[in-house]
């Protein structure tokens, strides 16, 4: 939605399950985590509950970079894989003084709290070390924000576990 022209402006992007998208330092670049498809998941649906819960945890995330092209008032985008991840996003955030992404891990199944985590990765560079776990707790971390000056980022945490949970960051 443009404030200035008060229009919808959509972008056809070919998609199947985005998690959550946001904005780079321009207009012209969003950063988009979709579900990633996984090739070996059968059609029919499982009424199994250890298949249900196997498939579950299969379930993985690609980050995209998606380039806005404007031609002639409508809008187009090209897709660049950023990084295939082995879990799903919840949230995601664009770091303009790190040219970083930092983002949440999330899971369909609450049976470790390890895969609740915040996590980033450096933009400036590609290799596949860039990934860095952020959080190490027994807690869900969740509603990131970027502060103002975009050198910190705020987060709220619910711990879920009972007695002695350890919170090492």
């Amino acid at each position: 939605y443009s404030i200035l022209s008060d229009k919808l402006l959509p972008i056809q992007i070919e998609i199947d399950v985005p998690l959550t998208i946001t904005w780079s330092n321009n207009d012209s670049t969003l950063y988009l985590a979709a579900l990633k498809s996984n090739s070996n998941i059968e059609k029919d649906e499982w009424k199994d509950v250890i298949r249900h819960r196997q498939r579950q945890s299969d379930m993985g995330s690609i980050i995209y970079r998606i380039n806005i092209n404007r031609k002639n008032q409508t809008l187009s985008g090209t897709l660049n894989i950023i990084k295939n991840l082995s879990f799903p996003i919840g949230e995601l955030l664009y770091v303009l003084s790190e040219q970083k992404l930092v983002f949440t891990s999330v899971s369909n199944i609450y049976e470790t709290l390890e895969d609740f985590e915040i996590y980033s990765i450096d933009l400036q560079n590609s290799s596949a070390s860039s990934l860095s776990r952020l959080t190490n707790n027994e807690a869900l971390e969740h509603n990131l924000q970027l502060s103002t000056d975009g050198h910190c980022v705020i987060f709220q945490v619910l711990s879920l576990s009972v007695g002695n949970g350890k919170f090492n960051d």
